[in-house]
């Protein structure tokens, strides 16, 4: 399932000029509290804490990560 998200009309216009429209997913770029360090296709996703973030309060953790599992029945006995 691919979940909608808002990104730079300006970036997504360069990849596409630099013909590499594929790193707008890969190379990330925001302004949120967690900045992209790293994606491993069909593994993880991991994240570090914005030192810069407007609001450093917010920033909670210094590292965060999405385990990424594929398999149905395997996502199910994590959460159990």
């Amino acid at each position: 399932m691919s979940f909608a998200s808002i990104q730079s009309a300006e970036y997504a216009a360069k990849l596409l000029k630099e013909g590499k429209p594929e790193l707008i997913n890969q190379q990330p770029i925001g302004t949120g509290p967690f900045v992209f360090k790293s994606y491993q296709k069909d593994s993880n996703i991991r994240y570090t804490g914005n030192k810069d973030y407007w609001k450093p309060e917010d920033v909670k953790v210094d590292n965060l990560i999405f385990a990424i599992t594929t398999d149905a029945s395997v996502r199910m006995q994590k959460l159990k």
